[in-house]
């Protein structure tokens, strides 16, 4: 068993690097001021998916719309279930949630960690990561093992921001690489301009965090 952690451990330590590693980004979508882009990962069948965009909001409002997990299946593309399971503070928390999948496949579900930080003002960075060992795994729900994702949210001063997302997975069973990696534009784009209707909601708009600094 020591052997396999750490087998385990530096698999996930070089698929980390790689992910983080200036990749070779290629258009995939230009359309609506979403930007969709994707990318060849050493090591993996499953490419790597970027998306950016800038709309009219300020950081505040975009860490309570990604914050609020319960909501996440009515914006977030092919979510059926979310919740929080544990938070650590205001800048940190792990939840849960359920994919939905075409059949014949069968749902994927992750176990998330996911952490604010602000390394200067005018900047919220976002990382999140899978530890699926955190919750027991689900009847026939396959339970993703390796996922992380990396936002960047930054404020240009002029009552909008730019936001940058990119992620890394693999969706764990069977399911073909060439069958994720034909529609991998489609998640990023439909759930960047579900974003943008929603961040202005009264819920969002009228938030704040104390520890943000807008610039």
């Amino acid at each position: 068993m020591p052997d396999k952690r750490i087998f385990l451990f530096f698999l996930m330590l070089i698929c980390s690097i790689s992910a983080y590693a200036e990749p070779e980004w290629v258009l995939k979508k230009d359309k609506d001021g979403i930007k969709v882009f994707s990318a060849p990962v050493q090591g993996s069948d499953f490419r790597m998916v970027k998306a950016e965009m800038t709309i009219k909001a300020n950081l505040s409002q975009v860490a309570a719309l990604l914050s609020d997990v319960g909501r996440h299946p009515q914006w977030v593309y092919n979510i059926k279930e979310a919740s929080i399971l544990k938070r650590m503070g205001p800048m940190e928390f792990v939840y849960y949630s359920e994919v939905s999948a075409p059949w014949p496949a069968s749902n994927r579900d992750f176990v998330v960690n996911f952490k604010m930080s602000q390394p200067s003002p005018g900047i919220l960075v976002i990382d999140s990561h899978c530890e699926p060992g955190m919750l027991p795994e689900m009847a026939k729900k396959v339970r993703v093992v390796f996922s992380i994702s990396h936002w960047v949210i930054t404020s240009q001063g002029d009552g909008t921001v730019k936001i940058e997302y990119s992620i890394q997975f693999d969706p764990a069973g069977s399911v073909p690489a060439w069958v994720i990696n034909t529609f991998i534009s489609d998640g990023p784009y439909k759930t960047f301009k579900n974003l943008r209707e929603r961040v202005n909601l009264p819920e969002y708009s009228r938030a704040h965090y104390d520890f943000l600094k807008e610039k």
